[in-house]
C-alpha cells in the first residue's frame, strides 16, 4: 500500500508553524532571562563536553538548551512558568523520542550554579556510560 503524498496546505501549515517558531526562538535567544545568561556561560563553547543549542526549536516546542549529540534537554524555567500539567506532557513527548529532560529553576541556577553544573555533568556522564553500555 503507498502512502499518498502530504497536501499543500497540510505542508504549508506545517511550514508556517515552524518558521514562526524559528522566529520566536530567535527573539528568546536575543533576550534571555538573567539565569539563562548564566548557565549559557556553562554550556557555551562545550565547556562541559558536548555542544549544547540555546532555543532550540523541535517536536513544537521551544528548548532552552538541547545537546544533539546526547539527546539532552536543559530547562530553566522561571518563577512565572512553572505548569507541571504542560511540563508532563512536553517531557513526555521528549521522552518517546529517547531524549531526556534536566528542569531547574531560576533561583536555583542563580543561587547555586556549581550544584546545577554538576547535575548536568552526572547527566552526561550516565548517558555516556549509558552508550559505552550499549
Amino acid at each position: 500500500m503507498t502512502r499518498s503524498p502530504t497536501p499543500t496546505w497540510e505542508l504549508r501549515r506545517w511550514m508556517r508553524n515552524y518558521y514562526q517558531k524559528l522566529g520566536f526562538a530567535q527573539r528568546m535567544r536575543k533576550h534571555p532571562t538573567e539565569a539563562e545568561v548564566i548557565l549559557w556561560g556553562c554550556l557555551r563553547a562545550k565547556r562541559l563536553g558536548p555542544k549544547f543549542r540555546r532555543q532550540y526549536p523541535m517536536l513544537g516546542y521551544i528548548v532552552d538548551f538541547y545537546s544533539i549529540d546526547l539527546g539532552l534537554i536543559v530547562e530553566v524555567d522561571g518563577p512565572s512558568w512553572h505548569d507541571p500539567s504542560k511540563d508532563a506532557i512536553r517531557d513526555e513527548a521528549f521522552a518517546k523520542q529517547g531524549i531526556r529532560t534536566l528542569r531547574f529553576r531560576n533561583d536555583q541556577v542563580i543561587t547555586n550554579l556549581p550544584f546545577v553544573r554538576q547535575r548536568i555533568l552526572d547527566e552526561i556522564y550516565d548517558i555516556i556510560r549509558l552508550r559505552q553500555r550499549d
